[in-house]
This record gives structure tokens, sequence and C-alpha cells, in this order.
């Protein structure tokens, strides 16, 4: 990842198938760009309807149309299809569906048909907790017990699972007696004993917490789980930068559920990706308007970092996968590229 060594400035940074559009109707001047955001409900699907807002406010000669999708797990086969022009995704799953690897095994995928590369906007920390009086310390003191990881379907959980598997040495489907839970089911379970571990994650390096992980916290004295010390440096070999190990609480004002303990997380960017056809002129424009009103998509969802600092716009930023031209071309005017990022099509 280029902005891994950038990451704790963020501490100061912090403020399916088918895809249906946000209402709304664009002029006869206009050039509408269809963006596949996520679920409904979710904090990118909100984000889009945002970033819709704004560009549609600001752009005489844009229209962003945010469309609702089944998931980051579906937005590649609709951006690969042609049915929306960007989409939001995850950086990993990105180079994973150029490599054709993880959840993309075997498809063949080249970076203009995913996308080029834009602004990052969140982040997700994902690990396993258990309860104070538990047992377990490590994860590999799970073998053979009732676990809930991360639901099937969710874009972190083959990202999660592939930790466990080649970073850890563990097969959550034959290791574990894994209980396929909602996300709403997790407090209670691990409340009244039917699991001994699940999966929690946090936003933005930990500051921000959403409603399931409050309740799991709330009625549940957690801690994380810890790798042990004889898998660490294959765990770091195999996740690379999608291995971070934070210190809870992170903020001074986060309302942590465990503080001062260390937990590795599996670390995630949300990125948007651009069409290798739409224009430089056009992404710029809109990437422009994004950062100059920042502070309005903060108002619709607290998950949006302050992406009018570098160290936030770019930091999901992936070396070895193109930029789209119009990204590239803000970042230089803004001061941020980085030579070792490659811009698309050159």
């Amino acid at each position: 990842m280029g902005n891994n060594s950038n990451r704790r400035k963020f501490l100061q940074l912090v403020g399916g198938t088918g895809a249906v559009a946000l209402a709304g109707c664009a002029g006869n001047d206009t050039d509408t760009i269809t963006l596949g955001t996520s679920s409904d409900g979710s904090s990118s699907w909100t984000i889009g309807q945002a970033m819709q807002a704004e560009v549609d406010r600001n752009s005489d000669s844009i229209s962003l149309a945010a469309e609702r999708t089944d998931g980051f797990g579906a937005n590649v086969g609709l951006k690969t299809n042609d049915d929306v022009d960007a989409i939001m995704l995850f950086n990993n799953q990105y180079a994973d569906a150029i490599e054709g690897t993880g959840i993309y095994e075997g498809e063949d995928f080249t970076a203009e048909e995913v996308g080029w590369q834009g602004m990052s906007h969140q982040s997700g920390e994902y690990l396993m907790v258990t309860t104070e009086d538990s047992d377990v310390e490590y994860y590999q003191d799970l073998v053979g017990e009732d676990v809930a990881t991360f639901p099937t379907g969710t874009g972190n959980h083959p990202v999660f699972h592939d930790f466990l598997l080649n970073g850890l040495n563990i097969d959550p489907e034959e290791d574990f007696n894994r209980l396929d839970l909602s996300y709403t089911d997790y407090a209670g379970a691990l409340e009244d004993g039917r699991v001994e571990a699940c999966g929690f994650f946090t936003h933005n390096f930990g500051d921000i917490w959403s409603g399931n992980w409050q309740e799991v916290a709330a009625r549940n004295d957690i801690r994380p789980l810890q790798i042990h010390p004889d898998n660490v440096d294959q765990a770091e070999d195999h996740m690379g930068p999608l291995l971070e190990f934070m210190e809870y609480p992170v903020v001074a004002d986060s309302e942590s559920g465990f503080e001062g303990v260390e937990a590795p997380c599996v670390f995630m960017v949300v990125f948007t990706l651009w069409d290798s056809s739409l224009s430089e002129e056009d992404v710029y424009e809109i990437n422009s308007i994004f950062v100059e009103n920042f502070e309005e998509l903060q108002e619709a969802s607290s998950m949006v970092w302050d992406i009018n600092t570098e160290d936030a716009f770019t930091a999901g930023i992936l070396e070895g996968y193109p930029v789209h031209p119009g990204v590239a071309a803000f970042l230089e005017d803004q001061g941020w590229w980085d030579e070792a990022w490659t811009v698309g099509g050159e």
C-alpha cells in the first residue's frame, strides 16, 4: 500500500446483481456518471447519496447518480459488465479482482475493466473478540470452539478467512464450529455463551464504533484475540499492509469497549474506482467537489475522513495499479502525487 507509513496520521484526520439509482434527473447538457455504492442502509450507500448531492449542487456539466447495489461483492461484476461507470470497493478486493485471487480466483479481469484508482474515504479494522472471563487468548485457542467470524456474503468475510487460513494456519470452516450468524445476533450469542468469540470491527482507526459493536461491548466485557507469537511472522508476511496492530482506544475521546490493549486487525480501505473511458476533466472536477465540500459529506456520514488531506485521500492507492488520469492530475495540483504510482493509460 502506497501510504502505509502514514496511517497513524489519521488519528488527527478522522472527523448483487442489480443496481438501483437514487432518484434524480439530469439536464440535457450534463454528463451522467453512475456510481455503484453498496446495500441500502450501509455507510457507503449513505456517502454515495451525499456525493451525488454535492456534485449536482456544484457542477453545471456533470451529474453523479449514486446507485444502490448488493454490496462490494457485487460491484466488480457490475463494473466489468458496464452496468455502472464507477464503484466503491475495498482496495484489497481491487487487487484480488485484477490478480484473480481471493473471491475472484479464476477470473481474468483487467484494471481497465475494474476501474482506475481514486479517492479513499473510510477504513475498517476487522478482528475477533471474546469475553474477559474466557480461557481463550489466541486465535489458535479457538480450534474446536463455537465461533462466529463474519457472515457469509459480506466483503470482509473472505479477507478475514484468508487471514485465518493462510496467515494463522486455521481453517475456519474445519477447525471451528462456525455459526453463520447475522451481526445483530453477535451480542446475544456472546452473552449467552452460544459462541466463544465473534467477529468485530471498527472504522477509521477505531474512532467509530457502529451500533452492533457498541451493543456487543455494552452487553459483554470484551477483549480482542491475539496472534500467538509463533504465528506473528507468518501473519505479517502473508497479510502485508492488510495487517495492522492497533492500541485501543486510539483517540482520547473514543468510547472503546477495551482500553490499553493492542489488537491485531485486518485493515481495509474503501475507495472509488473510475472507468478508464471517463474523461480526465470530469473525474478531476468530481474529486475537486468532494474535497471542497468534505464537511457536507461528513454531515451525511461520520464515516467520511477529512478527505481534504493528502493522507486521507490517498490512503488506499496501491502501487503497481493505475490511478485515473483525472485523479492523478488533481493530486499533482495538490502536491500529493507520489512518483511510485502509475497513471492509467500511460
